[in-house]
């Protein structure tokens, strides 16, 4: 797995929806997922925002940025200063080709983690992790 978010148009998918109980569990989520990639600064997410705040942050097409950790909770700090969206209501996608995973926290509110193989350790970490929390949790194929 590259790290490229269009992998998924030609890759099945495997993974997990984890659907939280609030707002607030997701920016947890987000924010632990976010200071785990600083913890590796070399190491670098493939991201898009997307539905909604990608109509506001780019001029033509939603395109891939390459971001390490601190970049991205810059980037979506200042999209979120800004009022173009949230994590949360909006969708953001990033893959790390290091971990062979992607996360995208959705726009409903919950959060998919997938991997081109059933029983990714990164997918099941997250699931075994929403599980303890007392989330919902959802398999998903070709996500």
């Amino acid at each position: 797995m590259s790290g490229d978010i269009n992998e998924r148009r030609t890759t099945m998918m495997y993974g997990f929806i984890g659907r939280p109980p609030d707002l607030e569990a997701v920016r947890n989520d987000f924010d632990e997922f976010v200071t785990d990639l600083e913890s590796r600064p070399s190491e670098k997410g493939c991201v898009v925002f997307g539905f909604a705040w990608g109509n506001e942050t780019y001029e033509h097409d939603w395109l891939e940025m390459d971001l390490t950790g601190s970049e991205l909770r810059s980037r979506v700090a200042s999209a979120e200063d800004a009022g173009l969206g949230q994590i949360g209501t909006d969708d953001l996608c990033v893959a790390i080709a290091a971990l062979g995973a992607q996360r995208h926290h959705c726009h409903e509110a919950d959060i998919h983690v997938t991997a081109a193989d059933a029983g990714h350790p990164h997918a099941e970490a997250a699931r075994h992790e929403w599980l303890e929390r007392g989330w919902e949790v959802y398999p998903c194929a070709d996500a």
